[in-house]
């Protein structure tokens, strides 16, 4: 099966992993002279308490109260910054994103896709002392499934794997009436607890590149668009167009799915009813061994 991402995958030969490693955003945040102080603050500001969009105000005073901190706790007597300097130049390098919302007299700060990959990618470098491999194979094979099938025409097959799955839901709904049903054990309990939090981490930080997606979609299309020499009124009409465009684009339909799929009444329920009931104490306090 050929993807997108494992043709771009192909392609990283020795020039191209050059190049990104000179010019990429990750790499020049990851050789900045203060990368630890750097990071360090970002997870604290940002990840930590799992913020976004931080007004400039709040942000200067963090840094500055950060800066502070580490003078007195760690011996950084030389670090001598300007907080709100350092910020636009995070900014300037592609690090935090600084923008303006509507009706709001400061700018506000948010992690750029690039940030939050550095973020992540340091993060995972800490060894950790649980991995769940069962949980991970399972969903590869749930996702196989859901392809092959799902994208079938042919309609005795798909039929034939609906049966499959309800002869296996009826055993199991047998085996809970006779006794005999097993209550999934605390390994497996902490495997799904796991991947949970991990695909939840990760779908914070993909939020960040959806952002940038739509930004550049919208910018390539406007620029296509105005570009052509055409009367004003036929420009307008492309404009006032335009989220059609977008949201007929690959990103916009999967976008659209999650959005609606989040919109959901019933979903949001049974969501709010789902993470009422993870009451999960042993496994909570065993999160730090894992990292």
């Amino acid at each position: 099966m050929t993807t997108s991402r494992v043709s771009a995958a192909s392609h990283l030969d020795c020039q191209e992993i050059r190049y990104r490693l000179q010019n990429h955003a990750v790499f020049r945040l990851l050789r900045k002279e203060r990368v630890a102080f750097v990071l360090a603050f970002l997870i604290s500001a940002f990840k930590t308490r799992q913020r976004c969009g931080i007004p400039e105000s709040e942000l200067v005073t963090e840094l500055s109260s950060y800066i502070d901190m580490l003078r007195l706790t760690v011996g950084e007597g030389e670090l001598t910054l300007d907080a709100r300097a350092s910020l636009e130049d995070w900014a300037n390098d592609g690090i935090l994103r600084r923008f303006h919302t509507p009706r709001a007299d400061e700018p506000r700060y948010d992690l750029t896709p690039e940030a939050e990959r550095a973020i992540e990618w340091m993060q995972g470098l800490t060894a950790r002392q649980f991995v769940g491999a069962e949980s991970r194979l399972l969903k590869i094979f749930d996702i196989l499934r859901e392809v092959v099938f799902g994208a079938s025409s042919d309609k005795e097959e798909r039929i034939k794997e609906l049966e499959r799955r309800r002869d296996q839901l009826d055993l199991e709904i047998e085996r809970l009436r006779s006794g005999s049903g097993a209550v999934m054990d605390s390994t497996r309990i902490k495997e799904r607890y796991f991947e949970l939090e991990d695909t939840a981490r990760r779908l914070l930080a993909d939020f960040k590149q959806i952002e940038q997606n739509f930004r550049e979609l919208d910018r390539s299309v406007r620029a296509e668009r105005l570009a052509a020499e055409r009367p004003r009124g036929s420009v307008l009409k492309d404009i006032f167009e335009l989220r059609d465009a977008i949201m007929a684009s690959d990103q916009g339909r999967s976008f659209a799915g999650f959005w609606a799929f989040l919109m959901s009444a019933e979903k949001q329920e049974e969501l709010e009813g789902l993470v009422e009931r993870l009451r999960i104490p042993d496994l909570l306090g065993e999160r730090h061994e894992r990292q």
